[in-house]
């Protein structure tokens, strides 16, 4: 049951990702976050802020296979280091183009 939970969690986030990285949907991204950047830096916002979103999902997804290959402690270890860094992407990006977090 928690494989197809991580499963559909990280593909949620994956495509979750995708659009707001790809098809620069920031719309999907809560307004406090966006609503003082400035409109030439927005595509640049939407990729950083995908990409930080699809590298969660991608981790989330691989954790099952992980969990086989090396152990569930190992991969979980794994998967904190990515959503942390991946998390610094996103907070970083909103600090740095919204002019603060909030």
């Amino acid at each position: 049951m928690e494989t197809i939970i991580l499963i559909a969690v990280g593909l949620l986030l994956l495509i979750l990702g995708y659009l707001i990285g790809v098809k620069q949907k920031i719309n999907l991204v809560h307004s406090y976050h966006y609503k003082r950047v400035a409109e030439n830096d927005k595509p640049i916002f939407c990729k950083k802020t995908g990409l930080g979103t699809a590298i969660i999902g991608g981790t989330i997804l691989l954790i099952p296979l992980l969990t086989i290959l090396i152990g569930a402690a190992a991969a979980l270890t794994i998967a904190g280091i990515a959503a942390v860094a991946a998390g610094y992407i996103v907070i970083s990006t909103i600090i740095k183009y919204n002019k603060g977090l909030f």
